[in-house]
């Protein structure tokens, strides 16, 4: 079966950085098919902030104009000078409000499409499954990952480039302006005996300030990307434990263990709570330093130029244009320092994203998406050199060569474990072990358990299929398994699994076979809350309705059945192999370089 979106979302390459690694999965939304709406949403985004950085370089200029008025005392000019403000809040209110409009529909429009792609792997070939059986940080909590941190992957990462393309643009107009306004400072060095002329000494002052600020941010914000990384995690692990927690609200009742559940969710919050007071520490120590950072930032320049004021060589607008000019190009050469917080969670949150990714891609590998080998032209299922094994790779079954013929019925018996797991091998959803399993070209086994959960879609629908009623087909079958009270009932929506008993739930899963008529038949267990009588009823039904299927039965079977004559034995093996590994991108290039300013490591 081919995989919706593979050609949108290429898997990862064990020897990308992080930043390729990234690339690689988020960059085809832009390039790929269907991706004009993405390049019309970034390149308007980028106008946009040309035209920011456009009004905010005229405002700059409005500033030394209006000063110079009132320097000069013209009320003529001052008035000008009001009409261009004017202009100029107009401008930044159009330009700032379609920023934020494009802004927030390219974040949501991003989002959504990797959401809908990477649920389409993890809810695909039943690898939701495969990577719940994988003891790996890179399969847990895949809901969490694709709900909140593809969400702050895709906005942040917005934010972060939008922000990050203002700050460079910022750099380059208000530095020319700084150099411009800076002039010529004679410095006299007695020494010497000389005077020392010094061009666009407010830049390198700018350059010196910004920089020092940073550095000092860095060695402040050292473990700030390893706390948000860990908050993040221990904040999924508690809402994936309430998740599970509701989800087996009957359980936790029944078995009274309502106090072992509160003491267990306790404990991860507080894991929360440690990892909270690393990063408050961290976050403090960054908001003590940038408190006296940001407010000695619009001062100093006037410390530094009032002089030239006083005598006369600077008027009073180049005074406040210079102040300003200063001001601005601090702030863009702080965006890593103002941004810190920021980087850490984006980064933290695409790591994360990233890693569900390659673990998906591990099932994807060859071999990995399922033990299904080639496609076998004479039919039938071949077990072809087939070890099953536990996803740390320690064998589960001996050496299988099995051939099993159309029509043949195969009782499973020995150790309950592997026959639950070669049931899984044959219905294409194991993916742990060697050799190989091989079916006739286009059969989908259809695999029933214990566990009959049942969506919440009409009866028919549940039965057939979407579009494929046949209402004497279904009536038919339900009747055979014991149902008629639900003959009535196919258009019905109802929470099947709330109001059917299991016994009763377990039969509607048997008239689904009937009636769709699968050519293999896996039942792990699917018969355990039924008597005796009520099995071989059931067995007995799906043998007449599919005379030619394979019918692979794990679990007791019940006396007086025919049909399943053929039993194979599953012993637990020995031997052992090398379990699957998730290969996580390397580490490198820009980002990482931020990063270990900060301390972070693996």
């Amino acid at each position: 079966m081919p995989d919706p979106s593979s050609d949108d979302l290429p898997p990862p390459a064990a020897q990308d950085s992080f930043t390729r690694a990234f690339a690689r999965f988020a960059l085809p939304y832009f390039l790929g098919r269907g991706g004009l709406r993405a390049r019309l949403l970034g390149f308007g985004l980028v106008l946009l902030v040309v035209a920011q950085v456009a009004l905010m370089v005229r405002l700059n200029i409005w500033n030394a104009d209006l000063f110079d008025a009132l320097e000069r005392r013209s009320t003529e000019r001052f008035l000008r000078q009001m009409g261009v403000f004017a202009l100029l809040v107009l401008g930044m209110m159009v330009a700032n409000a379609l920023h934020l409009q494009l802004k927030r529909d390219l974040q949501l429009d991003w989002r959504a499409w990797l959401t809908r792609r990477l649920a389409e792997r993890w809810l695909s070939q039943g690898r939701h499954y495969a990577l719940s059986q994988m003891a790996s940080e890179h399969a847990s909590n895949p809901d969490g990952r694709i709900a909140e941190d593809v969400r702050i992957t895709t906005e942040s990462a917005v934010d972060l480039a939008s922000t990050l393309l203002n700050a460079a643009l910022l750099v380059v107009s208000f530095l020319s302006i700084l150099w411009v306004l800076s002039g010529i400072l004679e410095v006299s060095v007695p020494w010497l005996d000389a005077t020392l002329a010094v061009p666009g000494h407010m830049v390198a002052l700018a350059l010196l300030y910004s920089t020092g600020g940073s550095a000092v941010a860095f060695l402040l914000g050292r473990s700030l990307v390893r706390a948000t990384d860990a908050r993040q995690g221990r904040e999924a692990d508690f809402r994936y434990a309430l998740t599970r927690a509701r989800e087996n609200a009957e359980a936790l009742a029944m078995a009274r263990a309502e106090p072992e559940e509160r003491a267990r969710l306790t404990a991860l919050f507080g894991l929360i709570g440690q990892v909270w007071a690393e990063q408050t520490r961290t976050l403090r120590g960054l908001l003590l330093f940038s408190v006296g950072y940001g407010q000695l930032a619009p001062v100093l320049p006037l410390l530094v130029t009032t002089p030239r004021y006083l005598a006369g060589t600077l008027t009073l607008g180049g005074l406040v244009q210079m102040a300003q000019a200063f001001q601005q190009v601090t702030a863009a050469l702080s965006w890593p320092v103002d941004n810190a917080q920021r980087l850490a969670e984006w980064r933290a949150s695409a790591e994360r994203v990233l890693a569900l990714r390659a673990a998906i891609a591990a099932l994807d590998a060859p071999g990995g998406a399922s033990l299904h080998g080639a496609p076998l032209r004479e039919g039938g299922v071949v077990l072809d050199g087939l070890v099953l094994q536990n996803p740390d790779g320690t064998a589960v079954t001996q050496l299988l060569h099995e051939r099993f013929a159309h029509a043949e019925g195969v009782h499973l018996t020995g150790d309950p474990h592997a026959t639950t797991l070669l049931c899984k091998a044959i219905a294409g959803h194991w993916h742990w072990g060697k050799g190989s399993v091989h079916l006739s070209e286009g059969v989908t086994p259809a695999i029933r358990i214990a566990a009959s959960w049942l969506p919440k879609v009409a009866l028919q629908d549940l039965l057939a299929g979407p579009g494929t009623a046949d209402p004497a087909a279904m009536t038919a079958a339900l009747r055979d398994v014991g149902l008629d009270r639900l003959a009535g009932k196919l258009t019905a929506t109802e929470a099947w699994d709330s109001i059917l008993p299991e016994g009763d739930r377990q039969r509607l899963m048997f008239a689904s076979l009937l009636v769709r008529g699968p050519q293999v038949v896996v039942l792990d267990h699917a018969l355990q809350a039924l008597p005796p009588e009520a099995q071989t009823s059931l067995l007995g039904a799906l043998r007449r309705w599919l005379p030619k299927a394979i019918i692979v039965l794990a679990g007791p079977l019940p006396p007086n059945v025919p049909g399943f004559e053929r039993v194979l034995d599953l012993d637990k093996a020995s031997v052992s192999g090398p379990a699957r590994a998730v290969q996580m991108p390397r580490r490198g290039a820009t980002v990482d370089w931020l990063q270990r300013g900060f301390g972070y490591r693996r």
